[in-house]
């Protein structure tokens, strides 16, 4: 961890080893995460984004029922 990310970790007061690593989201979810723990981004763009993640992969094709239309 370089010097700016460990005064960052201190600044926010979080325990080090509380990483989102060891947690079972992909990528893109732990870096909300890790973003949104570290202050980097709101809760409410946090929600947000998810939000906006998780309706891309409910949408369906009406025709075939199929995720991705073809």
């Amino acid at each position: 961890m370089n010097p700016y990310s460990l005064f960052q970790v201190k600044e926010v007061r979080l325990k080090l080893g509380t990483s989102v690593r060891h947690e079972r989201f992909a990528s893109g979810t732990r870096c909300l995460s890790s973003q949104h723990r570290t202050g980097v981004i709101s809760h409410l763009m946090l929600v947000e984004m998810m939000f906006k993640r998780r309706s891309k992969h409910l949408w369906t094709c009406p025709d075939c029922n199929d995720d991705y239309p073809h």
